[in-house]
Protein backbone atom coordinates (compact mmCIF):
# COMPACT_ATOMS: atom_id res chain seq x y z
CA UNK A 1 0.00 0.00 0.00
CA UNK A 2 1.08 3.72 -1.45
CA UNK A 3 1.77 5.69 2.38
CA UNK A 4 3.32 8.88 0.05
CA UNK A 5 1.95 11.67 1.80
CA UNK A 6 -1.50 13.51 -0.21
CA UNK A 7 -0.12 16.03 -3.21
CA UNK A 8 -2.12 19.15 -2.45
CA UNK A 9 -2.51 20.44 -5.95
CA UNK A 10 -4.08 17.39 -7.08
CA UNK A 11 -5.47 14.97 -4.48
CA UNK A 12 -9.22 14.43 -3.78
CA UNK A 13 -10.29 17.29 -1.01
CA UNK A 14 -11.92 14.96 0.64
CA UNK A 15 -9.22 12.17 1.20
CA UNK A 16 -7.03 15.17 1.99
CA UNK A 17 -9.12 16.49 4.57
CA UNK A 18 -9.26 13.25 5.80
CA UNK A 19 -5.48 12.49 6.25
CA UNK A 20 -4.75 16.41 7.29
CA UNK A 21 -7.39 17.86 9.58
CA UNK A 22 -6.89 14.96 12.53
CA UNK A 23 -3.16 15.41 12.37
CA UNK A 24 -3.40 19.50 12.47
CA UNK A 25 -5.89 19.29 15.60
CA UNK A 26 -3.22 16.64 16.98
CA UNK A 27 -0.51 18.94 16.43
CA UNK A 28 -2.30 21.75 18.03
CA UNK A 29 -3.39 19.69 21.27
CA UNK A 30 -0.09 19.23 22.01
CA UNK A 31 1.51 22.67 21.16
CA UNK A 32 -1.15 23.94 23.16
CA UNK A 33 -0.62 21.47 26.09
CA UNK A 34 3.16 22.58 26.28
CA UNK A 35 3.06 25.82 25.58
CA UNK A 36 0.04 26.57 28.02
CA UNK A 37 1.70 25.21 30.93
CA UNK A 38 3.58 27.87 33.04
CA UNK A 39 5.75 25.59 34.26
CA UNK A 40 7.52 24.50 31.02
CA UNK A 41 11.18 25.77 30.97
CA UNK A 42 12.39 28.46 29.48
CA UNK A 43 14.47 26.67 26.26
CA UNK A 44 11.93 24.06 25.59
CA UNK A 45 9.04 26.70 25.31
CA UNK A 46 11.73 28.46 23.12
CA UNK A 47 11.33 25.55 21.04
CA UNK A 48 8.05 24.40 20.88
CA UNK A 49 7.44 27.80 19.94
CA UNK A 50 9.43 27.52 16.52
CA UNK A 51 8.15 24.40 15.96
CA UNK A 52 4.58 25.90 16.05
CA UNK A 53 5.16 28.37 13.65
CA UNK A 54 6.77 25.62 11.53
CA UNK A 55 3.60 23.69 11.38
CA UNK A 56 1.80 27.35 10.47
CA UNK A 57 3.78 27.67 7.84
CA UNK A 58 3.09 23.97 6.15
CA UNK A 59 -0.11 24.65 6.83
CA UNK A 60 -0.68 27.94 5.34
CA UNK A 61 1.32 25.90 2.50
CA UNK A 62 -1.25 23.64 2.05
CA UNK A 63 -4.05 26.16 2.77
CA UNK A 64 -2.93 28.08 0.05
CA UNK A 65 -2.68 25.56 -2.87
CA UNK A 66 -6.78 24.45 -1.56
CA UNK A 67 -7.96 28.33 -2.18
CA UNK A 68 -6.28 27.99 -5.61
CA UNK A 69 -7.96 25.49 -6.64
CA UNK A 70 -10.84 26.71 -5.57
CA UNK A 71 -11.97 28.08 -9.23
CA UNK A 72 -11.09 24.36 -10.48
CA UNK A 73 -13.61 22.48 -8.30
CA UNK A 74 -17.47 22.29 -7.89
CA UNK A 75 -20.46 20.25 -5.82
CA UNK A 76 -18.58 18.33 -2.70
CA UNK A 77 -15.13 18.89 -3.96
CA UNK A 78 -15.36 22.50 -3.85
CA UNK A 79 -17.19 22.16 -0.19
CA UNK A 80 -14.40 20.00 1.12
CA UNK A 81 -11.41 22.01 -0.48
CA UNK A 82 -13.22 25.20 1.73
CA UNK A 83 -13.65 23.41 4.93
CA UNK A 84 -10.21 21.93 4.84
CA UNK A 85 -8.87 25.61 4.20
CA UNK A 86 -10.69 27.59 6.76
CA UNK A 87 -9.96 25.16 9.18
CA UNK A 88 -6.03 25.44 8.34
CA UNK A 89 -6.29 28.78 8.25
CA UNK A 90 -7.96 29.29 11.64
CA UNK A 91 -4.66 26.92 12.84
CA UNK A 92 -1.93 29.07 11.22
CA UNK A 93 -3.49 32.24 13.27
CA UNK A 94 -3.81 29.80 16.32
CA UNK A 95 -0.47 28.86 16.10
CA UNK A 96 1.21 31.89 15.37
CA UNK A 97 -0.73 33.45 18.43
CA UNK A 98 0.30 30.73 20.99
CA UNK A 99 4.22 31.79 20.30
CA UNK A 100 3.64 35.07 21.88
CA UNK A 101 1.09 34.74 24.48
CA UNK A 102 2.53 33.62 28.16
CA UNK A 103 1.48 30.13 29.49
CA UNK A 104 -1.38 32.12 31.96
CA UNK A 105 -2.76 33.53 29.23
CA UNK A 106 -3.19 30.80 27.09
CA UNK A 107 -5.26 29.24 29.72
CA UNK A 108 -7.24 32.63 29.99
CA UNK A 109 -7.85 32.48 26.34
CA UNK A 110 -11.34 30.72 25.32
CA UNK A 111 -10.35 31.62 21.42
CA UNK A 112 -7.02 29.29 21.74
CA UNK A 113 -8.32 26.51 23.57
CA UNK A 114 -8.32 23.30 21.67
CA UNK A 115 -12.05 22.75 21.43
CA UNK A 116 -12.44 26.30 20.12
CA UNK A 117 -10.11 24.90 17.16
CA UNK A 118 -12.55 21.94 16.85
CA UNK A 119 -10.26 19.90 18.35
CA UNK A 120 -12.72 18.52 20.91
CA UNK A 121 -12.44 18.55 24.96
CA UNK A 122 -9.98 15.49 25.65
CA UNK A 123 -6.55 17.70 26.07
CA UNK A 124 -4.32 17.89 29.64
CA UNK A 125 -5.47 20.93 31.15
CA UNK A 126 -2.38 22.31 33.03
CA UNK A 127 -5.01 24.29 35.39
CA UNK A 128 -6.24 21.34 36.49
CA UNK A 129 -3.31 18.90 36.37
CA UNK A 130 -0.91 20.80 38.87
CA UNK A 131 0.73 23.18 36.02
CA UNK A 132 -1.46 25.99 38.63
CA UNK A 133 -0.18 26.24 42.06
CA UNK A 134 -3.69 27.43 43.24
CA UNK A 135 -4.96 24.34 42.17
CA UNK A 136 -3.15 22.20 43.94
CA UNK A 137 -3.53 24.29 46.76
CA UNK A 138 -7.27 24.12 46.39
CA UNK A 139 -7.02 20.85 45.95
CA UNK A 140 -5.45 19.81 49.43
CA UNK A 141 -7.61 22.75 51.19
CA UNK A 142 -10.92 20.66 50.39
CA UNK A 143 -9.36 17.95 52.26
CA UNK A 144 -10.77 17.93 55.51
CA UNK A 145 -8.21 17.96 58.70
CA UNK A 146 -8.29 15.19 60.83
CA UNK A 147 -9.70 16.02 64.25
CA UNK A 148 -7.06 16.73 67.56
CA UNK A 149 -6.96 14.37 69.85
CA UNK A 150 -8.67 15.63 73.40
CA UNK A 151 -6.23 14.68 76.17
CA UNK A 152 -9.72 13.00 77.76
CA UNK A 153 -10.12 10.50 75.09
CA UNK A 154 -6.91 9.08 77.15
CA UNK A 155 -9.35 7.91 79.64
CA UNK A 156 -11.15 6.37 77.23
CA UNK A 157 -8.68 3.65 76.60
CA UNK A 158 -10.14 1.09 78.82
CA UNK A 159 -12.87 0.97 76.11
CA UNK A 160 -11.05 -0.55 73.18
CA UNK A 161 -10.73 -4.84 73.12
CA UNK A 162 -7.72 -6.85 75.16
CA UNK A 163 -6.80 -3.01 76.90
CA UNK A 164 -6.09 -3.82 80.65
CA UNK A 165 -9.67 -3.22 82.34
CA UNK A 166 -8.17 -3.54 86.19
CA UNK A 167 -7.68 -6.45 88.39
CA UNK A 168 -9.31 -10.33 87.66
CA UNK A 169 -12.01 -11.48 89.87
CA UNK A 170 -12.29 -15.12 90.90
CA UNK A 171 -14.34 -17.12 88.59
CA UNK A 172 -15.87 -18.68 92.01
CA UNK A 173 -17.48 -15.04 92.48
CA UNK A 174 -19.01 -15.04 89.31
CA UNK A 175 -21.22 -17.88 90.18
CA UNK A 176 -22.81 -20.24 87.44
CA UNK A 177 -20.06 -20.93 83.70
CA UNK A 178 -19.88 -22.90 80.85
CA UNK A 179 -18.04 -25.34 83.11
CA UNK A 180 -21.13 -25.67 86.02
CA UNK A 181 -23.87 -25.72 83.46
CA UNK A 182 -26.45 -28.20 83.30
CA UNK A 183 -24.71 -29.66 80.33
CA UNK A 184 -21.81 -30.40 82.47
CA UNK A 185 -23.41 -32.52 84.79
CA UNK A 186 -24.85 -34.36 81.52
CA UNK A 187 -21.29 -35.89 81.16
CA UNK A 188 -19.32 -38.87 82.07
CA UNK A 189 -16.78 -38.94 85.38
CA UNK A 190 -13.67 -38.93 83.22
CA UNK A 191 -15.16 -35.86 80.79
CA UNK A 192 -16.21 -33.79 83.64
CA UNK A 193 -12.89 -34.28 85.36
CA UNK A 194 -10.81 -33.18 82.27
CA UNK A 195 -13.18 -29.87 81.78
CA UNK A 196 -12.73 -29.62 85.70
CA UNK A 197 -8.95 -29.91 85.42
CA UNK A 198 -8.80 -27.56 82.52
CA UNK A 199 -11.00 -24.86 84.13
CA UNK A 200 -8.17 -24.92 86.94
CA UNK A 201 -5.97 -25.03 84.56
CA UNK A 202 -7.04 -21.44 83.08
CA UNK A 203 -7.60 -20.09 86.54
CA UNK A 204 -3.87 -20.62 87.71
CA UNK A 205 -2.93 -18.77 84.45
CA UNK A 206 -4.98 -15.88 85.01
CA UNK A 207 -3.99 -15.55 88.50
CA UNK A 208 -0.06 -15.28 87.47
CA UNK A 209 -1.07 -12.98 84.66
CA UNK A 210 -2.68 -10.69 87.35
CA UNK A 211 -0.20 -11.04 89.64
CA UNK A 212 2.93 -10.19 86.80
CA UNK A 213 1.15 -7.16 86.17
CA UNK A 214 0.22 -5.82 89.41
CA UNK A 215 4.43 -6.36 89.99
CA UNK A 216 4.82 -4.26 87.09
CA UNK A 217 2.45 -1.62 87.71
CA UNK A 218 3.64 -1.38 91.51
Amino acid sequence: MDNAPLDPTTANPRELMQALLPAARAEYVRAWEFLADPSTPLERRRVARARAASIASDHEVVANFLREREAMLSGDDLLNARHLATELERHVEALGKLATISGYGLQESKTLRPEALGCGKRYRDPARSGGDASSATRAVSSKPASKPRDQRDRGRDGDKPFSDRGPKVDRGALGSSKHDSQLANDLDEETRAKLEALRKGLESQEIRAHEVSNDEHS
